[in-house]
């Protein structure tokens, strides 16, 4: 159902359609075992709403501390997706960039990353300094700090063209 729900979202529904998306996609978390689905179901029903709300992100951080390591690296993974509005997950992930499993703290990092949180940047670079740390933790933080950068550098020269375009209108 909720793969269904982002194949319609994505199609152009209108809004009675979002809200028998929406309901359908309610009764499945009342009766889906599978906790995969019902973490999708979550986020569709965070992007038909278009909004992060705690309702729907604290049960994703929940799971993202799940012992089923699938389970967990979904959760993780899926975290990415709540943007700069998933404020409430930061802390528990920027907890996880220090599991002892890499493959949770890589997800962590790329999560953090995507989310532009401001925050990572000293885990990042106390990653890379340190040669004792995993090489795939390392090559994560460096990636992520790559990434940073060049959003910075992106939104820094679009900064500068928009003054440049005011002052040419001028």
């Amino acid at each position: 159902a909720a793969m269904f729900a982002i194949a319609q979202i994505s199609n152009g529904s209108t809004l009675e359609q979002k809200g028998q998306l929406a309901a359908k996609l309610n009764s499945v978390l009342k009766d889906e075992p599978d906790m995969h689905v019902i973490i999708t179901a979550h986020l569709t029903l965070m992007t038909l709403e278009k909004k992060v709300s705690a309702n729907h992100l604290n049960p994703i951080i929940k799971q993202a501390r799940s012992k089923d390591p699938s389970i967990r690296l979904v959760a993780i993974q899926s975290l990415a997706m709540t943007g700069k509005d998933g404020k409430a997950a930061v802390p528990m992930l920027l907890e996880t960039i220090s599991d002892p499993e890499v493959t949770f703290a890589v997800a962590a990092i790329n999560s953090l990353v995507s989310m532009e949180v401001d925050e990572v940047i000293p885990h990042l670079k106390k990653i890379m300094a340190d040669k004792a740390a995993n090489p795939v933790l390392r090559d994560a933080a460096e990636d992520g700090l790559e990434i940073i950068e060049f959003r910075e550098k992106m939104r820094k020269e679009m900064k500068d063209k928009e003054k440049k375009d005011k002052k040419d209108k001028k």
